[in-house]
């Protein structure tokens, strides 16, 4: 794939690391910048006698250098990847030397291992195993009963004390209510709690009105399917425990079914919640159409690994989590990519005027779903009473969720002119991450966005 500077900085893991790596990324500054169809490596002098040696797997990225800087990616990690990116012709094709032949082979073996361990990890005592985790299963089933409970008499005193009560609800409520169901085990539940209470705080009128009890209902209706688990099919049934916050081990959903394809990155955001950083990372398939969703997740004091950047491209395997509407994945094998394709133009194949049925379909299938991946096919983005919309040659209007410094680049970037435009549907609301118009793409969200 082809590199922008915009998708090289997306990879940092703060604005001080982006602002050096700028500052040295100048291919005069390096000695030896060679490459072959997998990696880039290069020297990097320093404060020391000997220079840092640094080197980059394109196929994730993975980085390496032999800097002291904790920091990942480095400060020399990002410059040889942006002058890569400005100036691909500075870099000599070679035979990689034995430190790169080398530390790509280990992390070839860490991949191989991995996988083999995944699936023929057995535990010593199967049966005493076996009965062991009935009985956690059996504790928790009564713990997020017991919530799901209170929740459910929370949520008939929101219906008798009237809808205008939830106007008026302090921070901290929703906050304990969500508390309430993360000590019961469910904390799908409690995200929901505490992403309601941030909503309705943000609309007016009769708006905010519309949002309570639209999300009240489907959280009874949530409610209702977990009673009446039994009476449902196994893929809804999936779905439904998914929502409560069951969680599904990840040695389970690599052993499952796979999707090889070329994927894109349409977009990415990052939120902070406790206790830590989740990375949503949304992805498109070349030839299956398919989209994926692909959550990343740190401590709050650590920093994640690099991802792949909007507009970045890999190949390989994907395996989906149970349910209903196959959305949320793993990434099971990575696998190179040829130069010549693109996200740019995995995105214009895909069939983006058809979004709103594709959503409805989604929907149809997962009714708890909250946000989906959509792109917009021709669309010329204007400001109309001081927001900015996006406006379809069907005459239609889209109106945008876009901070106002992201809302004035996306105009720029236009110039007047249709383009499309990837990110995030709630059925209220059209988060926008990312913009296409040919070859090129910029960010519509902040990379520390909360």
């Amino acid at each position: 794939m082809s590199w922008t500077a915009e998708q090289v900085l997306a990879l940092a893991p703060d604005s001080s690391s982006a602002s050096a790596g700028r500052s040295l990324a100048s291919a005069s500054r390096w000695h030896g910048l060679e490459r072959d169809e997998r990696c880039l490596w290069g020297d990097c002098p320093g404060s020391g006698s000997k220079p840092y040696a640094v080197q980059i797997d394109l196929t994730e990225p993975a980085f390496k250098c032999t800097c002291p800087s904790r920091k990942f990616p480095c400060k020399h990690g990002l410059a040889l990847l942006l002058i890569f990116a400005a100036q691909p012709n500075a870099f000599g094709i070679a035979a990689p030397p034995p430190r790169v032949v080398e530390w790509i082979q280990k992390r070839d073996e860490r991949q191989s291992e991995k996988a083999e361990k995944a699936e023929a990890k057995t535990p010593a005592d199967p049966v005493k195993a076996a009965a062991q985790q009935l009985k956690r299963a059996d504790d928790r089933e009564k713990k997020v009963a017991a919530g799901i409970d209170e929740l459910d008499l929370w949520l008939q005193d929101q219906v008798r004390q009237g809808l205008a009560s939830g106007k008026n609800m302090s921070t901290q409520t929703w906050v304990n209510r969500s508390a309430r169901l993360v000590d019961a085990q469910a904390p799908g539940l409690a995200r929901r709690i505490r992403q309601l209470g941030e909503a309705t705080k943000g609309l007016d009128g009769m708006a905010w009105v519309q949002r309570l009890l639209s999300e009240l209902g489907s959280l009874q209706l949530l409610i209702d399917a977990y009673r009446n688990l039994e009476s449902l099919t196994p893929d809804l049934r999936e779905t439904v425990r998914g929502h409560i916050g069951w969680p599904v081990k990840r040695e389970e959903v690599l052993s499952g079914p796979t999707v090889r394809d070329t994927w894109a990155c349409i977009g990415t955001r990052l939120s902070y919640e406790e206790p830590g950083i989740v990375r949503r990372t949304w992805l498109m398939g070349t030839n299956t159409g398919s989209t994926a969703l692909w959550l990343s997740f740190a401590p709050a004091h650590q920093g994640l690994e690099p991802g792949i950047p909007p507009g970045g491209c890999i190949g390989g395997e994907l395996c989906f989590y149970p349910g209903s509407l196959a959305l949320r994945a793993l990434v099971k094998s990575i696998e190179p990519v040829p130069v010549s394709i693109t996200a740019a133009e995995i995105v214009a194949q895909n069939d983006s005027n058809n979004w709103q049925t594709r959503y409805a379909e989604a929907l149809a299938q997962d009714p708890w779903l909250q946000t989906y991946p959509v792109t917009i096919n021709g669309v010329t983005p204007a400001w109309h009473n001081n927001r900015i919309l996006l406006n379809s040659a069907d005459g239609n209007a889209i109106p945008l969720d876009i901070w106002d410094a992201y809302a004035r680049r996306l105009l720029a970037f236009s110039g007047g002119h249709p383009v499309q435009i990837s990110g995030e549907w709630d059925g209220y609301v059209f988060k926008p991450l990312a913009a296409w118009a040919g070859t090129r793409c910029i960010l519509l969200c902040s990379q520390e966005e909360v």
